[in-house]
């Protein structure tokens, strides 16, 4: 990709950013959408820079650790500047899949780099684009990359743990162990959820029984002040104890209406041990039956307070971000 300048001046930048318009610049099948805030907070103009990254540099990126190994596919380092000063705040970038042969889509991650580091960001796949948003402006990446977890070869749930493991929304036990039938506590599935929805609403209070400084203190607090707090009771969360497939349905419902505005929404023939599932959880369940993201067992069950296992965890969040 060659060198790409674009300058806007203050006055067109300032029309904008007052009017609450942003604007979207596209360019070799890459594509970013600069919030109205961003336009109003430039004051000279801004200058726009979407800079090559030379073949030696991409080709530092293809590596393999002992956690997986990443393929470089596409790389942007894009800046935004007002006069000599960057500008940072929330893009939308967007990279066409249409150049793309031959690549798993199941195996996408984008990276920011970061403090000399690359960080994995959420994304979307619309329309043939992958979509995401970046706290600031930098060195994005798309990139192909495999997981080497070694306990998940012929299990059913392969493609769905290694396409949440690129996403960067789930991890491993190890780097080598995902531990696809070990349960999965109720401060690990709200994360993930936290993480998918991209929520980072600023902590004030937490529930009585999430420690400050713990891993998960933050995922709880942001998943509580947004409304997913199934099984919750007393002002506690029981972050640690296992998440039964109920609270995961009415979490995995609630996480949708956050992400889309509005409920999912479904009926489908009653599980055979419909009155054992609690008056509260039945709408989610049966919404998220029919629309594919639960399913039952052979003998027609659901087991609403059976615990979920880690691959059964990440079949549900895969179908979810398909919806």
């Amino acid at each position: 990709m060659k060198k790409v300048s674009l300058k806007l001046d203050g006055d067109a930048i300032s029309a904008l950013g007052e009017s609450g318009m942003g604007l979207t610049v596209k360019a070799k099948g890459v594509s970013f959408k600069l919030p109205a805030s961003l336009m109003a907070a430039a004051k000279s103009g801004l200058t726009i820079e979407s800079n090559p990254v030379s073949d030696k540099d991409k080709a530092k990126l293809n590596s393999t650790t002992k956690n997986g190994t990443a393929t470089e596919l596409k790389t942007l380092d894009l800046s935004v500047t007002d006069g000599k000063k960057s500008i940072n705040g929330q893009v939308e970038l967007t990279f066409s899949l249409a150049d793309l042969v031959g690549v798993d889509l199941d195996a996408l991650m984008v990276a920011v780099f970061e403090d000399g580091k690359w960080v994995k960001l959420n994304y979307e796949i619309v329309d043939g684009n992958v979509v995401f948003t970046a706290p600031h402006f930098s060195i994005f990446s798309l990139m192909e990359f495999k997981p080497t977890y070694n306990d998940i070869n012929n299990i059913w749930a392969k493609k769905y743990i290694y396409s949440l493991t690129a996403r960067g929304l789930i991890s491993g036990k190890s780097d080598t162990k995902f531990d696809p039938n070990g349960e999965i506590t109720r401060a690990e599935f709200v994360t993930i959820l936290v993480n998918y929805l991209n929520l980072n609403d600023p902590i004030t209070v937490n529930f009585k029984d999430v420690e400050k400084g713990q891993w998960y203190s933050e995922y709880v607090a942001r998943a509580a002040y947004n409304g997913l707090t199934a099984g919750a009771s007393n002002g506690n969360f029981y972050p640690n104890a296992a998440i039964n497939r109920q609270d995961m349905a009415v979490m995995i419902v609630q996480a949708f209406k956050i992400r889309n505005g509005y409920v999912l929404a479904g009926t489908a023939d009653k599980f055979a041990d419909d009155s054992s599932i609690s008056d509260a959880a039945k709408l989610a369940v049966y919404a998220a039956k029919s629309n594919g993201i639960i399913s039952g067992y052979a003998d027609k069950t659901f087991g609403p307070l059976k615990t979920s296992t880690r691959a059964e965890a990440a079949t549900m969040i895969y179908k979810l971000l398909e919806k």
